[in-house]
């Protein structure tokens, strides 16, 4: 059998691994083709998906390869039917473009299997019109192709296969302590106006109090508003679209709020991690939003700048051997990830920043939210329902 991964992530290629483990043909030769999303950092090395498969190598009693899905050539015989793709999302435009680009080397795809997004969650898109178009997408498999579309989720608002996550959790793990560098923070934090260095070890040790901030992609109208937030920080000359900016003020009231009502904490460290289409934000914006928290709590903390290089759940868990990690702000499911990557300690806060926005539950409110911003909104209650369900699953 010929297996299509359709990925740009090592903990989606994860789950994906787990699934093929039970699907092989196991008297037979199967071959994984890798087709990424090269979406700059976000896209992992090739070496980095052998790693991980080695990790299942001895629990699959069958052999097979992996490839670039660029190696695939065209077929001489008649069509071949023996492929299946494993994607994130079937109403990926990459998804469509790999199974027209098989048909077109005379592969026919036997089957399409969403997996979803990260670790395995079921998909759901916010806007009318995405929702129509994966509508739509999904009728046409129905009606009009030979092949079948299967749907395998670890994670949605109604399930949690806490089994398959933890089995995919510790092979992630064993990737990560296997690649994990003796100067990991140096190489992945730099602190904002470092004026004294004590070692960034030291800044992160029993008595302080480690917080992280992971922002989604902040929307930003033009290439000149660019040069600005990177040349000046002043409030006035941030040229992000409207909510963008209502993200950026609400994740520094209710990190001001945490600051305030904790008066006692000597030292208070914030790491900030960027989407990894917004890495072209300079220093100077890190800068904003220590100064914006100094305004609003009357306190100075340390704020790090996270490289978008790494990944999210590789920091997360590398820094956790060592260090205290107190509160984890989001937005999305990277929160979600997060907290399938620190499952095992009960004692971390995962914060959804917009909930206070949405705190009232009166008909009215919830309207309001709905018609003001709904693709927030609709993204805050299924992020919402996610953490939920894993919190009285774990």
């Amino acid at each position: 059998m010929r297996y299509i991964f359709i990925t740009s992530h090592l903990s989606t290629f994860n789950i994906a691994l787990a699934y093929f483990k039970d699907d092989i043909i196991v008297s037979k030769l199967n071959e994984i083709y890798i087709q990424a999303v090269k979406r700059n950092a976000l896209f992992e090395h090739f070496n980095s998906f052998h790693r991980i498969a080695k990790y299942y190598g001895n629990e699959i009693n069958s052999n097979f390869e992996i490839k670039n899905f660029n190696a695939l050539k065209r077929l001489d015989r008649k069509v071949d039917n023996d492929t299946k793709i494993i994607t994130t999302r079937y109403d990926h435009e990459l998804t469509l473009n790999t199974i027209e680009k098989l048909n077109s080397l005379g592969y026919r795809v036997k089957e399409v299997i969403e997996i979803g997004e990260s670790y395995g969650i079921k998909p759901k898109p916010y806007s009318v019109r995405a929702r129509l178009r994966r509508f739509l997408i999904k009728l046409n498999f129905k009606l009009f192709k030979k092949t079948k579309l299967i749907v395998k989720y670890c994670l949605s608002e109604k399930s949690f296969d806490k089994r398959l996550i933890h089995y995919s959790q510790q092979k992630l793990n064993s990737y990560f302590d296997y690649s994990a560098s003796v100067n990991f923070l140096n190489d992945t934090l730099e602190k904002i106006d470092n004026n004294i260095d004590l070692g960034i070890q030291n800044e992160f040790n029993d008595d302080a109090v480690n917080l992280i901030l992971l922002f989604p992609y902040l929307k930003i109208k033009s290439i000149k508003s660019i040069n600005l937030i990177n040349t000046k920080y002043t409030e006035d000359n941030f040229k992000i679209a409207n909510n963008s900016n209502i993200n950026i003020n609400n994740s520094c009231q209710i990190i001001s709020k945490y600051i305030r009502d904790n008066e006692h904490i000597r030292k208070i460290n914030l790491i900030i991690k960027l989407h990894p289409k917004n890495n072209n934000l300079g220093v100077n914006f890190f800068k904003f939003i220590k100064d914006k928290i100094r305004k609003n709590s009357y306190r100075d903390i340390n704020v790090y700048k996270l490289n978008t290089s790494i990944i999210v759940e590789h920091f997360l868990y590398s820094f956790h051997i060592k260090n205290k990690i107190n509160t984890v702000y989001g937005f999305g499911t990277n929160i979600i990830s997060s907290k399938i990557c620190l499952l095992r300690d009960k004692a971390i806060n995962f914060i959804l920043v917009n909930s206070e926005k949405y705190k009232k539950n009166s008909i009215k409110s919830i309207l309001i939210s709905y018609f003001n911003d709904r693709s927030e909104f609709l993204r805050y209650k299924h992020v919402s329902g996610l953490l939920q369900n894993i919190i009285q699953n774990e």
